[in-house]
């Protein structure tokens, strides 16, 4: 698993990236992410759920969000 310093480091590298395409290419970008968010929404959420369980043992979570 990468470390969040690292995935910062690539997002921004990308949003570079991203800045110099045309709106055709930014919007077909947009529709790549979102068909992967929903093919791999099982898996998010799992993970998601996850998080939240270990969270509440930590006693780091309220449920308020």
């Amino acid at each position: 698993m990468q470390n969040m310093l690292e995935i910062a480091k690539q997002a921004k590298a990308a949003s570079v990236v991203l800045a110099q395409l045309g709106n055709v290419q930014k919007n077909q970008a947009l529709l790549t992410i979102a068909e992967q968010l929903e093919a791999r929404q099982a898996e998010i959420l799992a993970a998601n759920a996850k998080d939240i369980e270990f969270a509440q043992s930590q006693g780091d979570f309220s449920g308020d969000y």
